[in-house]
């Protein structure tokens, strides 16, 4: 990198090729914000007035000192073959109060020829999301893909959201979400996590009250299965024992407390029984949100994959496919037994602790459901369904 002769800071532009300008009295630069840039390094002082003009095609003009002061958000995306990728990105910056705080990362993972292409992001929001191409001859299921956005393009942002490529927002989620933390037993280890309402035929269904996850049964495999119901609705965010990887919404820190283990190749069923541990172990707690006004609810979901490819469609019967599932499921085995004999990072956080308050016992494979089943507004009880 190029610097004056003087030490002093140039200003880089990145063109076709780059161009570096020194910074000298009474000279003003004029350029697109969304222009490639970086002020290469000072070894004195240097000043500089800086000031940035909106227009109609750039985020509505506010009080930056608000802005500014206003806690960021890391969405993590990642998204499988999906062309409802970018209309899911498209409206969750278009329904959030503050969407100039919103950063998202994303990771596509289409195949060469794709018979679709994916919709247009507006400009306005095209400097605030990042992004991975993967062919999905690459992809390694979404455990794998949530880790790599972590590692690669989580930038210590105030929280963090994970959603899948296919949800839709209620207006003003953001500020909702945030209310709901806030109202949580102890905010800055608390999760708000649910499986959202389904989208019919496009249409945003209310939802009575909050959705609660509980344990059904114990699969071929060994892994434990969870379902969603709606109870009745309360004031506050309802406590529930089980994790959707689907939708989470937590302070960043979580992203270091419970980082992905990135062996855990072709892993669906499992992960999130995987997440709920760890999250009771590391001390956090999980709240399925409630929204008393609209909706009910922050977000919906589309269920239906039949728009759609996934991953075990294309190569879900491959040998190395099964062995990797097949693999990581016993890792999963493996971590719970190594539980009966570790405590948490509390003495009351223990594998028993978790199986008494969930009801489920994994040894056994044997659930006990105490949890009054009620049928969402969809008409059916929600499940994570491969």
């Amino acid at each position: 990198m190029a610097q004056t002769e003087h030490g002093i800071a140039s200003i880089q532009m990145f063109l076709r090729f780059s161009v570096d300008i020194e910074p000298k009295m009474n000279r003003m630069v004029v350029f697109r914000s969304d222009l490639l840039h970086q002020v290469l390094p000072s070894y004195f002082d240097r000043y500089a007035m800086t000031l940035w003009a909106h227009n109609q095609e750039t985020l509505d003009s506010r009080d930056f000192l608000q802005v500014a002061n206003l806690p960021s958000i890391f969405v993590s995306v990642p998204a499988y073959r999906d062309p409802d990728t970018n209309k899911t990105i498209v409206n969750l910056f278009d329904t959030a109060t503050y969407p100039e705080r919103i950063k998202v990362g994303v990771l596509y993972q289409d195949a060469k020829d794709e018979p679709w292409e994916h919709s247009e992001i507006p400009r306005k929001y095209q400097n605030y999301i990042k992004s991975l191409h993967w062919s999905n001859e690459y992809a390694r299921g979404p455990l794998i893909a949530r880790a790599v956005i972590q590692e690669q393009l989580y930038s210590n942002e105030d929280y963090y959201m994970q959603i899948d490529s296919h949800m839709r927002f209620a207006q003003g989620w953001d500020e909702e979400l945030l209310h709901n933390l806030s109202k949580c037993h102890d905010p800055q280890k608390s999760i708000l996590s649910t499986y959202p309402p389904t989208i019919i035929d496009d249409t945003l269904i209310p939802i009575p009250g909050p959705v609660l996850l509980y344990p059904t049964h114990f699969d071929s495999d060994g892994m434990l299965r969870i379902k969603g119901t709606s109870v009745d609705a309360s004031e506050s965010p309802r406590s529930h024992m089980f994790a959707a990887a689907g939708f989470l919404f937590s302070p960043g820190k979580l992203v270091f407390d419970l980082p992905y283990d990135k062996n855990l190749e072709c892993l669906f069923f499992g992960e999130e029984t995987l997440l709920s541990l760890n999250i009771w172990m590391k001390g956090w707690s999980i709240y399925s949100p409630w929204c008393a006004r609209g909706y009910g609810t922050t977000c919906w979901h589309k269920w239906d994959r039949s728009y759609r490819r996934t991953l075990w469609q294309d190569f879900g019967n491959s040998e190395s496919m099964m062995k990797k599932r097949s693999d990581s499921q016993q890792k999963v085995h493996a971590y719970v037994q190594q539980l009966k004999y570790e405590n948490g990072n509390q003495n009351e956080r223990t594998l028993s602790s978790f199986e008494k308050a969930a009801g489920v016992y994994f040894e056994e494979r044997r659930v006990v459901n105490d949890i009054q089943r009620q049928p969402d507004a969809a008409g059916k009880i929600t499940e994570n369904a491969q």
